[in-house]
């Protein structure tokens, strides 16, 4: 009799043993499979930063180099280096805001009977001159007497540091 308790428990260990560690290989595997999402997300995160570094980083070396007074002295150079100044047929100023060590200065610009080249030109300067300029409102409205003319009003802000 003692033989087959033996067998009996041996059968049932031999059986249970396996189920156990299966049991728990699964526990493991889907632990990993959450570590591995989590690092995933985390990866994602880590680009997201980078490249949101590197644009502020850009914005921070045009702060620091800009030569300019203010919202309108930058429009009123870009567009006179683009010969578009007397198309301009409103340039107001706006609000001055601080914040933090940064004052953002805001400027109204309205343009009238513009092409598309001169658009993407007045787009492609405010992006690469050397100062930090934001576009905070865009419209563009097609002129109805001449077919490949626009106006063209936007909120532009300055950026630049406190002194």
């Amino acid at each position: 009799m003692n033989k087959r308790v033996i067998i009996v428990i041996t059968l049932v260990l031999s059986l249970a043993l396996p189920l156990v560690l299966l049991n728990e290989l699964s526990k493991k595997r889907d632990a990993l499979y959450k570590a591995e999402s989590g690092y995933n997300k985390f990866s994602d995160l880590i680009g997201e930063y980078v490249i949101t570094k590197e644009a502020s980083e850009e914005y921070k070396s045009k702060i620091d180099i800009s030569n300019y007074k203010g919202a309108l002295h930058v429009i009123e150079e870009i567009t006179k280096s683009l010969a578009i100044k007397e198309k301009v047929s409103s340039l107001k100023p706006g609000d001055q805001k601080r914040v933090g060590d940064y004052i953002e200065e805001t400027a109204f610009l309205r343009i009238d009977n513009l092409d598309l080249n001169s658009i993407v030109g007045l787009l492609y300067k405010i992006d690469t001159l050397p100062a930090c300029l934001l576009i905070k409102t865009f419209k563009l409205k097609k002129d109805f007497e001449a077919q490949n003319s626009f106006d063209l009003s936007m909120d532009i802000s300055f950026i630049k540091r406190t002194e």
